[in-house]
């Protein structure tokens, strides 16, 4: 697996050093590169968009949009996104596959400006000709009712989702000089920025162009901001203090705000995103014969903190409890791209999640999915937590007679997330959306947690309610959690959908209650059986 995140750590010591070489060993003359690119020849006319176009610059006016649809996922993971991988009828995308596409469309709710901005480098650069959408020059591209071409920008915009991609962290000064060497080495080339804000709450992407030195150690990057379509911005980079500063926004509908940072705090992040036709790597598709070790994903919002530790207390990323940030957990990885954190880890061991925001404590509400080959769990509005961890993942392991992979999710009575599990097992598709409803008449309930069990030998997923904390939990009075949503079952001959709400009795579990039901069993006789 590659590395996602690599981070270019320079010693303060260093600074003024690798400030005297720039300054002296270089003109300021040489400074000023330029890879030609300039955003109202080569950028696109029209603005960035969220979940509508925009018809004018101030999105007075709107239209609808395509994003992905089964075509580009096709496109950029293969036929393994098929449940009819090997047959030449259209493909029937998966429901882990559908879950993941809809996740990435909802993503774009928050701007296109990756897409947009890769796009219109590709096109720069001569690797995609922009007459597939309509017109010689990229400047006369039109977005409304160009469905092709907006899902060309979805497909470029889904590429920061996947492994290959890249997001290198520098210091100010370290990006400047990776900068300065990339263009004279590079004709007619663009390099993709990704931006955030110092509470790290918004981002977004844009392309550099090119360097002008200003003078007293202060350098423009030159830049193409699809927020600003023709004009030409810049970030201001402090080569004296190590510092970059820009004043912009996620969306063009957004107030502007400042984006700002020093030295390896809240650095520029260079984003390396390899253009390709061929499939790249699907970490939600079933394993086949020759995929790498496997590993789990887990994804929330951009502001939540995720923080990861094992049965030993190791543990990575940064802990609430001192501001530090760890790195002792090994194959454990973190990534931020715009709008969303995500880390991964190996399929090796019990691994506790916490999902918090501990700059302001406002106990949010948030989504987490937590995706790996063959199966996505997501939950929608779970809550922040510090005393218990979030999540808690533990895989199958023959050797400690444990059958099944199973996740422990914490709920508390005030936030009661939806949850969604998805998983492909052979040419069986099983789909489980549950939203649990406390019943409790006004009484005491304590936090809890719901184990979410899957033995994929027998085929079988279960659920069960326990306390979060047994010591405390006699304090408590009696209560049931209802069970609202549905169970679907997908295979190539038959499926078949179990609303819950349509039973005679409902489906109800209290503190040590389970329900399970075997979805092979459903495959070989076409008889649904669930026990409570």
């Amino acid at each position: 697996m590659k590395d996602w995140v690599i981070k270019l750590r320079k010693r303060l010591c260093g600074l003024p050093l690798l400030f005297a070489v720039l300054t002296a060993s270089v003109s300021a003359a040489t400074y000023d590169v330029d890879s030609g690119f300039r955003p109202d020849e080569n950028g696109f006319a029209f603005i960035n968009y969220g979940e509508r176009g925009c018809s004018d610059l101030l999105c007075v006016r709107s239209f609808p949009v395509v994003n992905l649809t089964v075509a580009e996922m096709v496109r950029l993971f293969g036929r393994d996104v098929c449940m009819n991988p090997t047959s030449d009828e259209p493909c029937r995308l998966s429901q882990v596959a559908s879950v993941w596409m809809k996740s990435a469309n909802d993503l774009m709710s928050n701007g296109h400006c990756e897409g947009i901005s890769i796009l219109a480098a590709l096109i720069y650069e001569g690797k995609i000709d922009p007459n597939r959408f309509g017109a010689e020059k990229v400047s006369d591209l039109i977005l409304n009712g160009n469905q092709r071409l907006q899902r060309e920008i979805a497909y470029h915009y889904a590429t920061q989702l996947l492994t290959e991609t890249l997001a290198i962290e520098e210091t100010p000064v370290e990006l400047l000089r990776t900068l300065i060497h990339f263009f004279r080495e590079n004709e007619h080339r663009v390099v993709q920025l990704g931006l955030y804000r110092r509470d790290t709450q918004l981002g977004h992407t844009v392309s550099a162009y090119g360097i002008q030195d200003m003078g007293d150690g202060i350098f423009r990057i030159m830049i193409y901001d699809s927020n600003y379509p023709s004009i030409e911005r810049f970030i201001t980079i402090d080569a004296k203090h190590d510092t970059w500063r820009y004043l912009g926004s996620s969306l063009p509908t957004t107030s502007n705000a400042i984006y700002s940072g020093e030295g390896i705090f809240n650095p520029i992040r260079r984003i390396v995103s390899p253009y390709s036709e061929i499939p790249y790597h699907c970490d939600f598709c079933p394993m086949t014969a020759g995929d790498t070790e496997p590993f789990v994903r887990i994804t929330t919002n951009g502001k939540t903190n995720i923080f990861i530790a094992d049965n030993a207390g190791n543990k990575s990323g940064m802990d609430w409890k001192d501001g530090q940030t760890y790195d002792e957990l090994e194959g454990v990885e973190f990534r931020r791209i715009l709008g969303a954190n995500s880390a991964t880890f190996p399929i090796d061991k019990r691994y506790y999640i916490w999902l918090n925001a501990p700059e302001d404590r406002q106990w949010q509400r948030f989504p987490v999915s937590l995706t790996e080959p063959g199966s996505i769990l997501t939950l929608t509005n779970a809550l922040e937590s510090y005393e218990y961890p979030t999540l808690t993942y533990q895989p199958a392991n023959a050797s400690q007679e444990i059958p099944f992979e199973s996740y422990d999710v914490l709920i508390a009575p005030v936030a009661l997330p939806e949850i969604t599990y998805i998983t492909i097992n052979g040419e069986v598709e099983t789909r489980v959306a549950l939203q649990p409803e406390l019943i409790a008449e006004g009484k005491a309930v304590p936090n809890l947690n719901i184990f979410i069990l899957h033995d994929e030998e027998q085929g079988i997923i279960g659920f069960e309610i326990y306390a979060a904390n047994d010591s405390d939990f006699q304090k408590w009075d009696a209560f049931t959690l209802r069970f609202h949503g549905s169970i679907e079952l997908f295979d190539k001959d038959q499926s078949e959908t179990l609303s819950l709400d349509s039973l005679e009795i409902p489906l109800e579990a209290s503190i040590d209650g389970a329900f399970f039901f075997n979805y092979l069993d459903w495959a070989k006789e076409g008889i649904f059986r669930m026990t409570i």
